[in-house]
């Protein structure tokens, strides 16, 4: 029975890790080569992804069999897809650099001269006792 049990649970050990599909890379700079680390990398249509590392490699486990389109983005940078085509497959992404903004100005106004404010306490009405008397 113990021997049973065994076997059935290698057969769907196997089944399961069988079934995960495993993409490794890595995401750079296309201007510098440098690493983009921070990047998100996901399967195009769904929200299963992972980010790079410090050195911009990723590794993205997934039960999804490929063919997928795999894509990768990082603020300041353009996003790039590639088809994903079979398990254990390397992809490089070379991220091109995007839309750059301008100097950012901020300003104020200081508005026209307000009303004094005082800074002392009103003065409390004198009172008169019981007999008239201040």
């Amino acid at each position: 029975m113990k021997n049973h049990l065994l076997i059935i649970s290698f057969v769907l050990f196997s089944a399961v890790s069988f079934a995960q599909t495993t993409i490794t890379g890595k995401v750079i700079d296309s201007k510098t080569n440098e690493p983009i680390p921070g990047a998100s990398v996901t399967i195009t249509g769904t929200s299963i992804g992972t980010s790079t590392d410090f050195d911009g490699n990723f590794t993205l486990e997934t039960s999804k069999i490929p063919p997928f389109t795999l894509q990768a983005r990082s603020v300041g940078f353009n996003k790039e897809s590639k088809n994903v085509s079979s398990n254990n497959q390397n992809i490089s992404f070379n991220l091109h650099e995007g839309t750059i903004l301008d100097e950012v100005v901020v300003s104020a106004t200081k508005p026209a001269k307000a009303e004094e404010i005082s800074n002392d306490a009103p003065e409390a009405p004198e009172m008169e006792d019981e007999e008239g008397e201040k």
